[in-house]
Formats: structure tokens, C-alpha cells, sequence
């Protein structure tokens, strides 16, 4: 009687409480329960007439005792009308019905989950013949035999659970027990199965959801699956499947809208793997060994809105990889190594709302396509954790309204350019931790502050540098605590420089800001700056003729004087011959001979010859231009590549084009062809072949005796 003032009482929880016995009026006067728990206790035998004042009750639980032969009592359950018995994780080996059952028509859910049963007999069972039964949980369970039309007893029974059964192949026959049944959900997982033959699910015509995950399948053979025409789930995930274990032409599902094939050995996909399957709208693939997506693999499937391919070993992609999923708005391409990011990486996905490419390798450091995104103008939620990033484009995100959701964190970002998020209107939340970000742009995030909610920006680990630049989000974050992510705890806001302020928290940075000293610093500093850059300017294009116009002045203050216009001018040499060593073998088999040799027998000046040594080879290149006339460049790709002969040539124009540009003594022979990009390397070369006319060694020997004609008359 421990309850029977609670005439009201209609649940009643005594789980857990180590109960070994009930009294048989333990219940009494508790008309209206209808719910009754008595889990997890260690009770294993109960008395006849301990339900008897039950007379509402509906769910019973008695999960976890040590009861054995309790279904076939039969004072136990007259008179009860239940509709969902528990009696799983028991010592139940028998699954023999007492004949108070056959009154208990209401029973539309039993669970004998985790006992002892290793036999199913139709005659075990006759009490419940023509109830209509809605749930069986049968899982766990050491079966080794079900009579053939086992389940028939069940015309209703729409979920059936036999997980971790031992089925090692599933053939046409494996089912038979189920014939006639009206099976909707079948849970065959966490079992030894590793091979699936043709039709073996054939008699279960109407079922719309197979659980076959966690099993051994290597094998599921193309009809596998065929007769399931109602099919909507089909889960085969955690398996050793090498291959998608469907190919065209084959079975059709037409009703099929979930395929999961997660932690298998997969490493090829094809069109033909989803071509009978057209109304897919979750496709798993976690978890394999695909290597490559083609192009068109998905196409066809038009209502596919989740594709997930993560943690695989993808490295090839095309353009046109996921060309017909417009109305995709689920993808997750995450822990896969990118080699290659086509153009027109995401073509097609107009429809996608959220991207998950977190960990996809070095493709994405410097985001070398600044609109690879826009194929996709609906994007919602982005998360690009542990791509190496180094730099996003400030247009990046131009057209994306409706980003809610940005995940950038440890990456290698310095910073976030201005106007990055300008036209992006409703962001909640913004991860950018643990990235090399120092300078914080007001700019930059002004456009999402007021849109950010709670935990919404999290900016942590960080080298920040310190200073008045700062002091703006140092200002916004005390005012919204709330917004910043960990703000409050040490060490994950601090300044890294300038090395006075290192290590100090953000939180307790307050500068004075009003002094002019950082502004002097700034004009010295970009004075400084201006100064080098037009040094290094001056260096860089007019190096050569400082160089000529430092040796000139050398001279003249040892005394050397130019001889001018109106003297007698006496030369040496008729022309000085400037070359590169690689090309010396034309210059003495052909040259030399030509012009030295043959009238009018010219004075030529070559510097392996006629330089004097133990003296600088810039004063040498001074005094043979100086003693020429002319002077003859032979232009190579050699020459063109020696800052030597670049000197030369520069000296020998210096002579008289520096002071009085109408003067011109340089006389250009091309022996070949200079590619463009060396060319564009030498400006002052360009310059000298638009102002003056040039020789080109002819490769056609009757050619030469013009060319040795125009030369003799340019010198």
C-alpha cells in the first residue's frame, strides 16, 4: 500500500533504486497510472497480482533486471491492456508469451533488446497472432534459427530491429521469415555481414529504411537491392565496401532520398554509381579513400540538397566536378589535400548555403582567384579552418548578402583589408583566431560590429602590435564583453609588440593618444623611406652611368683633360670590340680576319688582348673606349645576361651621348635572337635599338658579304 493514497498518481519512476522483490499490493489503489518504470533495479521474479490494480496502464518498463521466464506468467499480465513493454538487458532465453497476451490487443511496441533468445518460433508467439504491432526490438540477441513466416504474425509491424545478429551472407532466402509482412524500418547493423547477393531484400516490398551500418560488407553485387521500389534510407556506412555498390544499368530506386556510405574503403566515384538513383537528396561519403571527383559524376541529380566528402584523400577536382547540383546547400569538403583549384572550382552550386573546407591544403594561401566564391551568391556559413591561408582579397565576399557565419581561424592571416565585408549585411559571427594578425583596421570590421551577437568575434591568439591604432577595438570590446570571444580570460588578448608592451593584456592597454610624437615619427619615417626607394631607383636603372661618370671624375682629377671638338683628335684605335667570353670563338675565326686582316685593315681594340694588367678593369674599359673611335657590341644572349658587357656598353654611349645627346658612337651587331623576356630585362638596350639602326649577322652565308659591307661603312 505504499502508493495507494496517490489516487490520482498517473506516472510513477522507481528505476534505479537496487529493488530486488515487490509486494503484491505494492500498486494499490492506483487506477490511473499509466506510465510505470521499474529499470534498472535487480528484480528477477514478481507476484501474480502485482499489475492487477493497473488498470489504466499503458508503457511499462522493466529494462535491466534479472528476469528470465517472466513472459510466460500468466497472472502477471491478466488484465493489463499495455501498449509499449520494455524488457530489454534481461535474461529473458526464451520468447514464449503467456496466453494473457492474446487479450492485450493495445500492444503496439515491445523491446527484447539484449537477452538471451536464441530461437523464434511461430508457436512462441501464437498470443499475439493478428496484433497489430508497430515496433519489435529484437537487437542483441544470440539468434541461430527463425521459423520461416516468423514475422507474419506481424501484418502490421512497421520497425524491426535484429542489429548484431549473426547474418555472414544475406542471399534471396536470408528474409523469408519476413514474408508477408509489412515492413518499414529494418535494422540488420553492429553485425557480422560481409557479403549481400542478388535480391536479397526482395520480399520486403514496402520497406523505406535499411540499417545495415557497422557490419563486414566487402561485396553488395548490382542487384543486391533490387524489389525495394518504397526504399527512402539506405544506410551502409562503417563496412569495407571498395566500390558504390550500384552501377548503371542497373536497379533503379526511385524513391530513394538518403544514401550513407561514410567510413568505408571507397576510392572511385562515377556518373554511373547515381544514375539510377534520381531523387537523392543526402548523399554521405565521409570517411573514404576518394582520390579524384570527375566531372559530371552527380550529374542528373537535380533534388540533391547534401553533399558531404570529408576527411578523404582528395587532390583532383574540375571544373566541372560538381556541375547539375543547383540545389545543393550542403557540402563538406573538409581534411582533404587540394592540389589543384580550378577557376571555376564551385560552378553550379548557386544554391549553397553552407561550405565546410576547413584543413584542404596549400591551394587556398594566397586565394590567387579573388572571385572563386561567387559562383555561389547564397553562401550563408563558411568555414576555412587550417587552410594555410595567408591573404583573402578585399572583394572576396562582394556579393554575399547573407553570410551569417565565417570561419577563418588558425590560418596565417596578417590582416583583414578594408571594406572586406562591406556588402555583407546580417554577419552573426566571425572566427578568426590564431592567425598572425597585428594591426586591427577599424575599417575592416566596422560593417559587422553592430550585427555581431553573443561570442560572435573571436580574435584571440594573436601577435598584436600596440599601439593608438588599436585602442579602438580595445574600447569596443569593454563595452561589449559579451560580443568577444574569451575577452575576460588571460592570456589570449595580449600585445606581442612593440617588446616593452609584450605580453600585456589588451584589456589594460589605454595609451595616451593625444601627442604628436607618433605623427613626427611617421613623416621622418616615410621621409627615410622616400629617400631610399628614390636611392635604390637611381641605382637600379641609372647604375652603369654613375659608375662611367665616377671613373670620368677620377680622371680628371689625376689630370687627364677630354679632347674636344675643335682639336686634333688622335686615336688609338679605330673601335673597341665589346663581347661576351662565351662568344670569343667568333670573334677570332671571323671577326678579326675580316677586319684586321683584310683592307683597310681597321686597328680593333679586344680586352683579352689589348687591356693592361695589374689595373682595374673599369679604368681598362675607360681607356680603350677613350683611345676608339667606335665601339662594335656584339649582341648575345650571353651579353645581354653579363653586367660586363652591359658596362661596356653603357661607358661607350657615356662617351659622348651623357654630355651632347647628337653624338653617337656605338654600332650594334646582332649574331642572334633575343628572347623578349630578356630584352624587357634591359631598358637601356630597348632605348638604344628604337634610336639607332642595327646589324644582324646573316645565317645564309650570301648575305655576309652585305653584312661586312655595312659594317666597314659604319666604321
Amino acid at each position: 500500500y505504499s502508493f495507494s493514497t496517490l489516487v490520482f498518481l498517473i506516472s510513477l519512476d522507481l528505476s534505479s533504486n537496487n529493488m530486488v522483490t515487490i509486494e503484491p499490493a505494492a500498486f494499490y489503489n492506483l487506477s490511473e497510472l499509466a506510465e510505470l518504470s521499474l529499470s534498472h533495479n535487480k528484480l528477477s521474479t514478481l507476484p501474480s497480482t502485482t499489475f492487477e490494480p493497473l488498470k489504466s496502464l499503458a508503457t511499462l518498463s522493466m529494462y535491466d533486471n534479472d528476469f528470465s521466464d517472466v513472459l510466460g506468467l500468466d497472472g502477471i499480465w491478466e488484465g493489463l491492456r499495455l501498449t509499449k513493454l520494455d524488457l530489454s538487458r534481461n535474461k529473458i532465453t526464451e520468447a514464449k508469451f503467456s496466453k494473457a497476451f492474446s487479450e492485450m490487443s493495445s500492444l503496439k511496441s515491445l523491446d527484447l533488446s539484449l537477452n538471451r533468445i536464441c530461437v523464434l518460433k511461430i508457436s512462441d508467439i501464437e498470443p499475439l497472432a493478428m496484433h497489430r504491432f508497430q515496433f519489435l526490438e529484437l537487437s542483441a540477441n544470440p539468434l541461430t534459427f527463425i521459423e520461416p513466416g516468423f514475422f507474419s504474425q506481424f501484418s502490421s509491424i512497421e520497425y524491426l530491429d535484429l542489429g548484431i545478429a549473426n547474418f555472414p551472407t544475406i542471399n534471396d532466402n536470408a528474409f523469408q521469415f519476413l514474408q508477408n509482412a509489412s515492413l518499414k524500418n529494418l535494422v540488420l547493423g553492429w553485425g557480422g555481414i560481409n557479403e549481400i547477393q542478388d535480391w536479397a531484400f526482395h520480399r520486403l516490398e514496402d520497406l523505406e529504411i535499411l540499417d545495415l551500418q557497422t557490419n563486414r560488407i566487402e561485396k553488395a553485387s548490382p542487384q543486391a537491392f533490387g524489389g525495394l521500389n518504397n526504399l527512402l534510407q539506405l544506410n551502409l556506412a562503417e563496412n569495407d565496401l571498395k566500390q558504390v555498390p550500384f552501377k548503371s544499368p542497373s536497379v533503379v530506386f526511385p524513391a530513394l532520398i538518403e544514401l550513407h556510405l561514410e567510413d568505408n574503403k571507397i576510392k572511385t566515384i562515377a556518373q554511373e554509381n547515381f544514375v539510377s538513383i534520381p531523387n537523392l537528396q543526402l548523399i554521405k561519403l565521409d570517411n573514404n579513400m576518394v582520390t579524384n571527383i570527375p566531372a559530371n559524376v552527380f550529374q542528373g541529380l537535380k533534388n540533391l540538397n547534401t553533399l558531404t566528402l570529408q576527411n578523404n584523400k582528395i587532390s583532383l577536382l574540375s571544373n566541372q566536378s560538381f556541375v547539375g547540383l543547383e540545389n545543393v546547400t550542403w557540402m563538406d569538403l573538409s581534411m582533404n589535400k587540394l592540389t589543384v583549384l580550378p577557376d571555376e572550382f564551385f560552378e553550379g552550386l548557386v544554391s549553397l548555403q553552407n561550405l565546410r573546407m576547413l584543413r584542404t591544403g596549400d591551394v587556398w594561401r594566397w586565394f590567387e582567384n579573388t572571385t572563386i566564391l561567387y559562383s555561389m551568391p547564397n553562401l550563408e556559413t563558411l568555414n576555412m579552418r587550417e587552410c594555410k591561408i595567408q591573404y583573402i582579397p578585399h572583394n572576396a565576399f562582394s556579393i554575399h548578402y547573407y553570410l551569417r557565419y565565417v570561419d577563418f581561424s588558425e590560418n596565417a592571416i596578417a590582416y583583414l583589408p578594408n571594406n572586406l565585408f562591406l556588402n555583407v549585411r546580417s554577419l552573426k559571427y566571425l572566427y578568426v583566431e590564431a592567425n598572425a594578425i597585428s594591426f586591427l583596421n577599424e575599417s575592416s570590421f566596422a560593417p559587422v560590429l553592430t550585427t555581431l551577437v553573443s561570442f560572435g568575434l573571436d580574435l584571440s591568439e594573436n601577435p598584436f602590435f600596440c599601439d593608438c591604432g588599436i585602442t579602438w577595438f580595445v574600447s569596443w570590446a569593454e563595452a561589449n564583453p559579451s560580443k568577444v570571444m574569451l575577452w575576460g580570460k588571460d592570456g589570449l588578448y595580449v600585445c606581442n609588440t612593440p617588446a616593452s608592451l609584450h605580453s600585456r593584456e589588451l584589456r589594460t592597454f589605454h595609451p595616451d593618444c593625444d601627442s604628436h610624437l607618433n605623427f613626427y615619427v611617421c613623416v621622418v619615417t616615410t621621409f627615410l623611406l622616400t629617400l631610399y626607394m628614390f636611392t635604390a631607383f637611381v641605382a637600379t636603372q641609372y647604375g652603369l652611368y654613375v659608375c662611367y661618370l665616377w671613373y670620368r671624375l677620377g680622371a680628371w682629377f689625376r689630370g687627364y683633360e677630354e679632347i674636344m671638338d675643335g682639336e686634333a683628335q688622335q686615336f688609338e684605335y679605330d673601335a673597341f670590340v665589346a663581347y661576351s667570353s662565351n662568344d670569343r670563338r667568333w670573334v677570332s675565326r671571323v671577326l678579326r680576319p675580316q677586319l684586321e686582316d683584310c683592307p683597310p685593315h681597321y686597328r680593333l681594340c679586344f680586352g683579352e688582348r689589348d687591356f693592361r694588367p695589374g689595373v682595374p678593369i673599369t679604368e681598362n674599359i675607360g681607356c680603350a673606349v677613350r683611345a676608339s673611335r667606335k665601339t662594335i657590341c656584339l649582341i648575345t644572349k650571353s651579353f645581354v645576361r653579363s653586367n660586363w658587357c652591359n658596362y661596356e656598353m653603357r661607358a661607350s654611349e657615356g662617351r659622348y651621348h651623357l654630355f651632347d645627346p647628337r653624338r653617337v658612337n656605338l654600332i650594334l651587331v646582332f649574331l642572334e635572337e633575343i628572347p623578349e623576356r630578356d630584352m624587357e630585362r634591359h631598358k637601356h638596350l630597348q632605348d638604344v635599338v628604337k634610336r639607332d639602326t642595327y646589324i644582324k649577322w646573316p645565317r645564309n652565308e650570301r648575305g655576309r658579304p652585305l653584312f661586312w659591307a655595312r659594317l666597314r661603312e659604319a666604321l
